[in-house]
C-alpha cells in the first residue's frame, strides 16, 4: 500500500513502475486500492488495512500457520502534515506494534527531525541522501552517534553523497558492526570498522 499526496493517478510518474509491479507482477486486482494520496486516507484507509490484516494474521495464528502473509506500507513525504510526529498516531502504530503481525514499512521523508522519537527508536534501517540542512544533518548524525563515531560519520557520509544518487544505508538492528553500515555508489560496498586478523 503506497500513501503519498502524489501517488494518486496522473500524480508522480515515478510511483508507476511500483503500480505497474503492484497490479501485474503481484497480480493484485485493480479493484483494490492500494495507492492513496489524500491526508485523510491516512485516518480512514491505513487503520482499516493494518486492522484488516491484523484479524488475518490472528486467525492464521490460532490456526497455527507457520508462514503468515505480510504487507509493506510505504509513505512517502507526509513532513508537512504534522502525522509523523504524533507520538501516538497511526505511524507510531505502525513502528511500535504492527510488526508482529507482519507488517512492514518504508518512511520516506526530507525532514528527519519531523519524525516522532518512538517511530525513530524502532527504525530497523536507514537510507541516508544529501542533507538539505546542517541542522538535518547534525540530527541523523546524532541518531547513529552510539552507533559510529561522528568524526567517521562525517567522512562516510561526504564520501556516500558525493554522486548524485549516492547513500549510505545503515542497519540499526546489527548483530555485527562490520555488516550493518553500506555506502551506495552505483552498487553497495560494506564498510568494515575492525581490522582483519
Amino acid at each position: 500500500y503506497v500513501f503519498s499526496p502524489n501517488a494518486g493517478e496522473g500524480g508522480d510518474t515515478t510511483f508507476q513502475p511500483l503500480r505497474d509491479y503492484i497490479y501485474t507482477e503481484l497480480g493484485i486486482p485493480k479493484k483494490i486500492q492500494c495507492f492513496f494520496d489524500q491526508r485523510k486516507d491516512l485516518d480512514v484507509h491505513l487503520p482499516r488495512i493494518l486492522d484488516e490484516h491484523a484479524k488475518i494474521i490472528k486467525n492464521l495464528k490460532e490456526k497455527k500457520r507457520k508462514v503468515l502473509p505480510g504487507i509493506c506500507i510505504l509513505c512517502d513525504d507526509w513532513a508537512d502534515s504534522g502525522i509523523m510526529e504524533q507520538r501516538h498516531g497511526v505511524f507510531a502504530r505502525i513502528f511500535m506494534r504492527e510488526r508482529h503481525n507482519q507488517v512492514s514499512c518504508m518512511l520516506s521523508t526530507q525532514r528527519f527531525r519531523s519524525v516522532a522519537l518512538p517511530m525513530r527508536l524502532n527504525f530497523r534501517a536507514l537510507f541516508i541522501l544529501r542533507l538539505r540542512s546542517q541542522k538535518e544533518y547534525e540530527a541523523v548524525q546524532e541518531e547513529l552517534s552510539n552507533m559510529i563515531h561522528k568524526k567517521t560519520f562525517k567522512q562516510l557520509y561526504d564520501l556516500a553523497t558525493s554522486s548524485s544518487y549516492g547513500h549510505l544505508y545503515v542497519r540499526t538492528k546489527y548483530d555485527d558492526i562490520d555488516h550493518a553500515v553500506y555506502i551506495s555508489d552505483q552498487g553497495y560496498k560494506r564498510v568494515a570498522f575492525t581490522k582483519k586478523k
